[in-house]
């Protein structure tokens, strides 16, 4: 986390056990919530607010307004790279596919960085992002620009 961080990489908060958020009760909601809070603040002297982004992507209005109200604001994505399907055949191509042939302004591509996949593709992706005109923003310049 530190060194993610002296990266210049932005971290935001995903709860601490990934539960799914729509089945558990607020003060599961809030602890998951503190608890990953407080770890990375310790370890890097800031606060992962104001985005989170929910586990397996479940979320409800409630879920939604309950994170507000404890000063989050959910972000999604727009697209899927699909790199944690690696044990069902999805290969590094695949992933790298995915994102090439689903760019667009404004879009948000999930990615999980301890994948195996994600690791195979990641710079050639981001060489190709570029080379084709687009910049990559950091999630919270895209929101605050964009939103």
């Amino acid at each position: 986390v530190k060194r993610i961080n002296s990266a210049g990489h932005e971290i935001f908060n995903h709860t601490y056990s990934h539960p799914n958020l729509t089945t558990i009760s607020d003060v599961q909601i809030k602890e998951e919530f503190e608890k990953t809070e407080t770890i990375i603040s310790q370890l890097i002297g800031k606060s992962t607010k104001p985005f989170f982004r929910p586990p397996y992507g479940s979320r409800n209005l409630h879920v939604r307004e309950f994170s507000a109200s404890l000063g989050y604001q959910d972000v999604y994505w727009s697209i899927d790279a699909l790199d944690w399907k690696e044990s069902t055949g999805t290969t590094a191509q695949d992933v790298k596919d995915r994102i090439l042939n689903n760019l667009a302004p404004g879009n948000i591509y999930l990615m999980h960085i301890g994948d195996n996949l994600t690791g195979q593709v990641l710079d050639s992706v981001i060489q190709e992002i570029n080379s084709r005109g687009y910049s990559i923003l950091s999630l919270y310049k895209a929101v605050t620009t964009y939103q």
